[in-house]
């Protein structure tokens, strides 16, 4: 069980990145286009929402593959 709890967590945060990933190219732009502000406030605030949805989404997801495990061993036991 707790491979499939891994599981998630791979899934998860591997889809996440990859959506960051193009977050972070949009947001460069935008950084070379306007240099006269500072944007560590805001490069902060991402930085603690991301950890939050990175947090969430890890428990979230491997809870969701565990709960489609379990169902899927009840069925198994019930109708085999």
């Amino acid at each position: 069980m707790l491979n499939i709890l891994l599981i998630g967590t791979i899934i998860f945060l591997f889809s996440f990145s990859w959506f960051k990933e193009a977050v972070t190219e949009i947001f460069k732009k935008d950084l070379e286009a306007d240099d006269s502000k500072s944007h560590r406030s805001y490069l902060l605030k991402i930085f603690f929402f991301d950890y939050v949805i990175c947090v969430l989404g890890v428990a979230f997801t491997g809870i969701l593959f565990l709960v489609i495990f379990n169902i899927f061993q009840y069925l198994q036991e019930t109708y085999l």
